[in-house]
């Protein structure tokens, strides 16, 4: 069974938002699910990475998204170094409320300093339907 509190089936039965946005370097989110667990109590994202972005970032260094919706609503949240392999897929979730994949315009990724509160890392890419 998967690791976590999430839904990982949704990332094998589910068709996913693929995105390719970048992290830093050649760590990519490429793949997204959004879904509400259990009569819509949370709303779910579950990332797909190219390979462990902790092999790449430091003790230092942590990961980021923000989804700007089509109304222009930002919505942050910081994205877990810590990912699952599962079935040869990198797979990382966290809860972030207030997601409608359908609301998407845009989303910038990137990377920060822990110790500064500075951004080092800063891509933004456009959500195609």
């Amino acid at each position: 069974t998967a690791p976590g509190f999430f839904d990982y089936s949704r990332a094998f039965n589910f068709k996913p938002l693929n995105i390719n946005a970048k992290i830093c370097n050649n760590v990519y989110i490429k793949s997204l699910w959004i879904y509400k667990q259990q009569m819509g109590i949370k709303t779910f994202v579950i990332f797909e990475f190219n390979k462990n972005p902790a092999d790449s970032l430091d003790e230092n260094t942590a990961m980021f998204i923000s989804f700007k919706t089509k109304d222009g609503k930002i919505i942050n949240a910081d994205v877990d170094k810590k990912t699952f392999q599962i079935d040869g897929r990198w797979l990382s979730g966290r809860a972030i409320n207030g997601i409608d994949s359908n609301e998407l315009e845009s989303i910038t990724s990137g990377t920060w300093d822990v110790r500064t509160g500075a951004r080092t890392n800063e891509n933004i890419t456009e959500i195609i339907k």
